[in-house]
């Protein structure tokens, strides 16, 4: 628990500010889109989403400088894309889907070392995705329903994260209850049992 607390900071300021909320919103629809032009997986727009919203709440955004959450956004899944995909584009083929702004590779090299250093190069935070498997096997959901569910819980995720107000809960409590949710559509018959296994291994 503590370790995820390491690299999840407090979100209420940018939640309180209007203009932040809707830098973020444009930010993160950027990068959903590119995530299903690239066939990204979850867990690079998990860590990009988590990375920009690290560096959105640590760097003081100008914000009459509306292309800094964009130049954020790009280098964020760039980051992400080069720790967890084996093919990552190229930074300009990363710049896809209607992006507002196009930056040069040196500009978006230069925001990558801002985010790198403003992060304190932890680049392998802990996600919800970090917790979906390791509670799946200790429930014992070793079935032909397993990968069916683990899909489910990483595409409610990702609806969940692009919402700021998800921002305030730490990844054990975003994981859980987004996998109590799926339990509950996937198998409502074992919904009791499986909460009650659930808030023991989180305990544990």
């Amino acid at each position: 628990m503590s370790k995820e607390k390491e690299t999840h900071l407090c979100y209420k300021d940018v939640n309180s500010d209007e203009s932040l909320v809707l830098a973020r919103k444009d930010a993160l629809e950027w990068i959903f889109k590119v995530k299903a032009h690239h066939r990204f997986n979850a867990l690079t727009i998990v860590l990009a989403v988590n990375y920009f919203d690290r560096f959105f709440a640590s760097f003081k955004f100008q914000k009459d400088n509306p292309w800094m959450g964009q130049l954020a956004a790009v280098a964020c899944l760039s980051l992400a894309a080069k720790v967890e995909e084996t093919q990552v584009p190229l930074l300009l083929d990363l710049q896809v889907e209607e992006s507002k702004y196009v930056f040069d590779s040196k500009t978006i090299q230069r925001m990558e070392l801002l985010v790198l250093s403003t992060l304190k190069w932890r680049m392998n935070p802990v996600t919800p995705i970090s917790f979906f498997d390791h509670i799946t096997r200790r429930l014992g959901l070793r079935t032909h329903l397993h990968w069916e569910f683990l899909h489910s819980c990483e595409h409610l995720l990702l609806i969940l994260i692009a919402d700021s107000k998800f921002m305030l809960y730490i990844p054990s409590i975003l994981a859980a209850a987004t996998m109590l949710y799926v339990i509950k559509e996937i198998e409502p018959c074992h919904y009791l049992e499986y909460r009650k296994q659930l808030l023991r291994v989180l305990k544990t």
